[in-house]
């Protein structure tokens, strides 16, 4: 009986971490809402004429000059567009 209780707390625990990690994008989109930087890096890619995906990746090059903050919020969209699949 014990074995069986220890069993399901531990079930219960990993289920609780599996879904967090499946929330991390509706947390993040909340600090974002808060700071009111929601399509911040959307509305960058769309000033130079680019797609979000390209803007990335043009950000994420090596060599790239772009800020830390952009490539932050590059690497954040490359992550979120793989999420999706």
């Amino acid at each position: 009986m014990a074995d069986r209780m220890q069993a399901l707390r531990e079930k219960a625990a990993k289920n609780a971490i599996d879904k967090d990690k499946e929330d991390w994008i509706g947390k993040a989109t909340d600090k974002m809402k808060k700071k009111g930087t929601v399509g911040a890096f959307s509305k960058a890619a769309k000033e130079r004429g680019e797609t979000t995906k390209e803007y990335a990746n043009q950000a994420l090059a090596k060599g790239s000059t772009a800020s830390p903050l952009t490539k932050q919020r590059a690497n954040f969209a490359r992550n979120v567009s793989k999420a999706g699949k």
